[in-house]
Parts: C-alpha cells; structure tokens; sequence
C-alpha cells in the first residue's frame, strides 16, 4: 500500500510539473512531451506491470528528468 501511495505521489508531482509548463509563456512544447509521457506511463501501468521492463522504466526516467529540468530551467523562480 506504501508503494502504491508514493507512485500515486510520483505521478500527481510529475504531471503538476508539466500542467505548471504548459500554462507559462515558453515551454509548452516541452510540457507536452512530459505530459504525454507520465500519461503514458499511468495508462500503459493499468494494463501491464513495469517492473521488469527496462525500455519503459527508462524512457519514464530520460524524458521527466530531461523535459522537467528543461523546464525548470527556463522558469528558475518556479517551486
């Protein structure tokens, strides 16, 4: 059940970093690609268990830390 809460967690942070993105002036793009990638991973998550797949646990690493920092640092005074 603790796991099930901090992944839920995960999820919420990382598409409230993309929703924050996409309604700033510069970023959109970026913020899309993000959004679609955590959606993505929630969706495909309720069909198939990622534990064992190694292409989509780090494609979901590469793009929200790529895409996220991107972000954050086009928008520095962001939380």
């Amino acid at each position: 059940m603790v796991g099930c809460v901090i992944l839920l967690g995960m999820w919420g942070a990382h598409l409230w970093l993309f929703r924050e993105g996409m309604m700033g002036p510069t970023g959109k793009f970026l913020a899309w690609i993000g959004f679609v990638a955590v959606v993505q991973n929630i969706a495909s998550s309720v069909f198939n268990s990622h534990l064992f797949d190694f292409y989509q646990g780090w494609l979901y690493v590469f793009v929200v830390g790529i895409v996220g920092g991107q972000l954050r640092r086009e928008n520095p005074c962001a939380r």
